[in-house]
């Protein structure tokens, strides 16, 4: 069976006219990627956090006033969070976590996503706005026994397990990193 040199590297659209005896619509798209008279930053229609010139942090309005009756401190931080980076599991921006835990007047936050450090630039961010201390970690799964939660305690401690996730993906299949204990004991 032969192949058709027409036919190598054609984007769908151009492929699916051609074979349904259409003529191709014309390219409506810039350089850049996006639509004519298009406000989005992202570049190449990619999802907002993989585009290259991602708009600024704005804060949302949640309808939850800050202000008004205080309420009863309890010091508590959320330690064990995923946001919609952790696929199929997290459902909330790492945007929405920060405001969410301000409205609840949580002392401190953290972002936890599935190996790897995905929210964590637009959480620090969203945080940074609202004053609100934050901890970095990841949940590593699969573990020996199931997934385990590391924290980093530091910057010296989040460059240590960046690597610890970096060497466990090189090592794994995708969406199957191999962790050494080793690694992240360390």
């Amino acid at each position: 069976m032969g192949s058709d040199p027409s036919f190598a590297a054609m984007p769908w659209s151009q492929l699916e006219a051609r074979l349904s005896d259409r003529a191709p619509a014309p390219d409506e798209r810039g350089r850049d990627g996006r639509a004519p008279g298009s406000t989005t930053t992202n570049a190449g229609g990619d999802g907002p956090a993989f585009g290259r010139r991602r708009q600024p942090y704005q804060p949302i309005d949640t309808g939850t006033p800050t202000t008004g009756t205080p309420r009863p401190v309890v010091p508590y931080a959320e330690l064990h969070c995923l946001s919609h980076y952790s696929f199929l599991t997290g459902a909330s921006s790492p945007e929405h976590l920060v405001h969410t835990a301000v409205a609840l007047g949580l002392h401190a936050a953290s972002i936890t996503d599935r190996n790897g450090f995905y929210g964590v630039v637009r959480f620090a961010e969203a945080a940074r706005e609202f004053g609100l201390p934050t901890v970095f970690g990841a949940e590593l799964d699969p573990v020996i026994g199931g997934g385990v939660v590391v924290l980093a305690r530091n910057p010296a401690g989040y460059a240590r397990l960046a690597q610890a996730i970096t060497t466990a993906q090189l090592a794994g299949a995708k969406g199957h990193p191999v962790y050494s204990l080793g690694d992240l004991a360390a």
